[in-house]
């Protein structure tokens, strides 16, 4: 996202255990395609995936520079969301 835009879109198909490894793995493979650097992954970010099926990367998650301000991972299951979720709007402010 590059303030309230959203500047692209990417998927990636992910199976087995989610870790810091296999997270940095796969976002590795989506982005690699985009050219696009791939972000450090904390214990954090899993946490988040497994627990809200989002997490968030921002440009100081990249050690390479990157132009927007916010990456944002879903998890997706079958093509749809794991569980629905609300949008927060005080995530948007």
């Amino acid at each position: 996202m590059d303030g309230d835009r959203i500047t692209a879109s990417l998927t990636a198909e992910f199976v087995g255990n989610l870790s810091a490894e296999a997270l940095t793995a796969a976002l590795r493979d989506a982005l690699s395609a985009s050219d696009l650097p791939t972000p450090s992954v904390r214990d954090t970010h899993v946490k988040h995936l497994k627990n809200f099926n989002v997490t968030r990367f921002y440009p100081e998650d990249f050690v390479e520079s990157v132009d927007f301000t916010v990456m944002t991972a879903e998890s997706l299951l079958n093509g749809k969301e794991k569980r629905p979720h609300k949008r927060n709007p005080l995530d948007e402010a």
